[in-house]
């Protein structure tokens, strides 16, 4: 016998041993879903245009553990709409405006941007410069619901 043979031989009847065994269904699941987060991710990494990119740049799960209004209301604030910025669609017309400064009128204008609203800002969120992460990330600020 030729020892490179043998060597041959013995490599393709361990491979046949790992097909006989059976496989668990839950390691195939998992695995299987891993795959897909890992994909799902890398098409979120590009997104970096997408409003809910700057609030969850990571892909996970968010535990709510609000009522059902509260997660309704956070839910729009993290996309980005909300009856008052994205009305015009459903009549259309043009996006509104914002009556202190003339920008078109969005939940990240509203929450951070427009010096309108600068002195609630510092009351509510005890700063009037931060994103809209520090408001709406995955336990939103405790003030975001005070009405």
């Amino acid at each position: 016998m030729i020892t490179g043979n043998e060597l041959a031989d013995k490599s393709a009847k361990s491979a046949t041993e790992f097909l006989t065994r059976p496989i668990v269904y839950a390691d195939v699941r998992s695995a299987v879903n891993q795959w897909c987060h890992c994909q799902w991710q890398e098409k979120w990494n590009i997104e970096t245009n997408n409003k809910l990119h700057v609030i969850k740049p990571v892909l996970s799960y968010w535990v709510t553990k609000l009522n059902r209004r509260c997660d309704v209301v956070l839910t729009r604030l993290r996309i980005g709409h909300t009856r008052l910025t994205h009305k015009y669609l459903l009549f259309a017309e043009s996006p509104p405006t914002c009556s202190h400064c003339g920008d078109i009128l969005t939940v990240k204008h509203i929450l951070t941007d427009c010096v309108a609203v600068d002195r609630r800002r510092l009351r509510y969120f005890c700063s009037s410069s931060f994103d809209l992460s520090f408001l709406l990330r995955q336990i939103p600020h405790f003030n975001l619901f005070i009405t």
